[in-house]
């Protein structure tokens, strides 16, 4: 793993642990934008970042449920991108207006209270997502991806060029 992804990932799971949830939000958004245009560089934003989580998110959200067990997508790579979307450029939890939305139109992202889980609630076309367990499993979906890819060579050299930012100790002064 670079060390640029590792630190986004850690960057995520600190604003987790810190519950500085609209920072852990806003970057686990960007974690597949960030690999699928590594991953596939020539392809637009909206292309790569719902074949992305098509392949590395939905498995995630994939679920059997009832009494008779039938499988269902609480969460597409489409609805995805347009909550993506709506976060980052609007500060919205509103998809309805999206042109990428699939299913859902309405995000409700919880704290609940400690020692509880709510997560992976949905009420017609609304899911309700714990935002701590919905930022952990975009990170595991990225640790998926890397070791899936882990053999690329074209794809590390671009995670190798990620921004980094350089803490300074005070000995290096202005540093260009």
């Amino acid at each position: 793993m670079t060390k640029s992804i590792e630190t986004l990932l850690r960057s995520v799971r600190d604003a987790v642990s810190a519950e500085n949830w609209y920072a852990a939000l806003t970057l686990s958004l960007t974690l597949p934008d960030i690999c699928g245009a590594a991953e596939f560089p020539e392809d637009g934003s909206k292309v790569r970042y719902i074949d992305w989580a098509a392949r590395y998110v939905e498995p995630i959200y994939r679920i059997r449920v009832g009494s008779d067990q039938r499988e269902h997508l609480f969460l597409s790579g489409r609805d995805l991108y347009a909550l993506r979307c709506a976060v980052l450029h609007q500060g919205r939890d509103e998809t309805s207006a999206h042109s990428a939305h699939d299913v859902l139109t309405k995000f409700r992202f919880v704290v609940p209270p400690p020692g509880w889980e709510i997560h992976r609630n949905q009420s017609g076309s609304t899911l309700q997502l714990q935002v701590s367990l919905f930022c952990e499993e975009l990170c595991r979906a990225v640790e998926m991806w890397l070791r899936a890819t882990a053999g690329d060579a074209d794809i590390a050299t671009r995670l190798a060029a990620l921004m980094v930012i350089e803490v300074l100790d005070g000995t290096q002064g202005f540093v260009l």
